[in-house]
């Protein structure tokens, strides 16, 4: 009886610790497995639109030039195949993108497949026209630069910007002839995010002068200053209403600062 009573003891604690162990496998897959996603709406023709990953709402009613969540936060989702839907606000009909096997655009049905790798970062922009709109996926890399070094990054989500690309110098505040300058960035096409940009930190900041491809001829100069060990995304959008040109003042993502 007492041998009996041991081994079902045993047992019950060998089962206990198994239990334990793939409660922590479990977890630790499940952290594994998520990925983090924020959202920009860069239409500049459509309305406010409601935002489904895999079926259920993540964000509602972005209107143009709404980033969600609000940076630096993400919001965390399961990594691999998921389905990116969006709809007219209040609306759950005519997704704005319809899959075609590749996950791109155009109005249709089933919504667009985007893979997304587990433990990465990525800013999802809905850009185009809302007639034709496109989808760009940019993996997002917020480590902390180096003391005293910061990073600049620039998307280009413009449909209304040259489409040969755009240069970008990042140089100092007062510059204005280009002339002895290399661009730091080259031919960045509508859809495309940038390497990041590792430059050392200056209290005076910088100015990021966006440029046609092979061109001097700065067609839009942003001013910036941020801290040391920053991350500053520059996103390049158009002007609201469509096919009315890049605009002017870009959407400004300070994602570490």
């Amino acid at each position: 009886m007492f041998c009996s009573r041991s081994l079902t003891a045993r047992a019950l604690i060998i089962r206990t610790l198994a239990v334990a162990a793939l409660s922590i496998v479990t977890i630790s897959c499940n952290q594994t497995n998520l990925t983090e996603v924020r959202v920009i709406n860069a239409i500049s023709d459509g309305p406010g639109l409601d935002v489904y990953l895999n079926g259920s709402k993540s964000f509602t009613d972005m209107p143009f030039l709404q980033v969600n969540p609000t940076p630096p936060a993400y919001s965390s989702f399961y990594s691999g195949e998921d389905t990116f839907e969006a709809f007219k606000s209040g609306t759950t009909t005519n997704p704005l993108y319809g899959y075609n096997g590749i996950g791109n655009s155009g109005q249709g049905t089933g919504g667009a497949i985007i893979n997304l790798n587990g433990s990465t970062q990525y800013t999802v922009i809905m850009d185009g026209l809302y007639a034709g709109p496109s989808l760009a996926v940019i993996r997002d890399n917020n480590a902390v630069p180096f003391e005293n070094q910061e990073e600049f990054r620039v998307i280009n989500a413009s449909p209304g910007s040259p489409t040969v690309g755009v240069d970008v110098y990042i140089v100092p505040p007062s510059t204005e002839d280009l002339t002895n300058y290399t661009p730091q960035i080259s031919g960045l096409e509508n859809g495309q995010g940038s390497i990041y940009q590792n430059l050392a930190y200056v209290s005076s900041g910088y100015a990021v002068m966006v440029t046609a491809n092979g061109s001097k001829k700065a067609l839009i100069t942003v001013p910036l200053t941020p801290q040391a060990q920053s991350i500053t995304t520059v996103v390049l959008v158009d002007n609201l209403g469509g096919l009315n040109g890049m605009s002017q003042t870009p959407l400004i993502l300070h994602d570490l600062n």
